[in-house]
């Protein structure tokens, strides 16, 4: 036999060497698994629970016609936007979902496929513009508190009481 039909040692290393990194390369871009496709993107989720009622309140212990006007006042009022990665409905639906039922963050992160950065930005966001329609909604009729509630004014059934 020939040299050319004999690999020495270091020229078997090399050929191994290459084979391998052809392997790697064949693994790493040819054999790849698709992108995971859901059935129902995160927004059309909310769509088709916000479509029947039941599932709606089931999901969001809201009715449809509630979440829209809830949605509407944050949007209009209180700064409640759409992103490029995400709408203010499916911010608004997430929140829902996770405070009504509840759920976990990592719940909603596995529900709306989101990474956990996004779903905690996205409930912060829904929370402070509730926050903001708490402070203008939720006010005292006195802010003084000058006067006092006829429950308060009468003496209670458990002071009253003579040992």
């Amino acid at each position: 036999m020939g040299r050319h039909e004999l690999m020495d040692d270091e020229e078997e290393e090399t050929y191994i060497q290459a084979m391998y990194q052809y392997a790697v390369h064949i693994d790493k871009h040819l054999s790849r698994n698709e992108c995971r496709q859901t059935a129902v993107t995160r927004l059309e989720w909310v769509h088709t629970k916000l479509g029947d009622r039941k599932q709606c309140y089931n999901m969001f212990r809201i009715n449809p016609s509630m979440f829209h006007k809830l949605h509407d006042v944050l949007v209009q009022s209180y700064s409640l936007k759409s992103s490029s990665k995400s709408s203010s409905i499916e911010a608004l639906g997430m929140f829902l979902w996770m405070v009504g039922a509840p759920q976990s963050v990592r719940q909603a992160e596995n529900r709306f496929e989101r990474s956990m950065e996004s779903v905690l930005a996205m409930f912060s966001k829904v929370l402070k513009c509730l926050v903001n329609l708490a402070a203008y909604i939720i006010k005292p009729v006195d802010p003084q508190f000058r006067t006092m509630h006829p429950r308060q004014q009468q003496p209670s059934i458990h002071t009253s009481r003579t040992a």
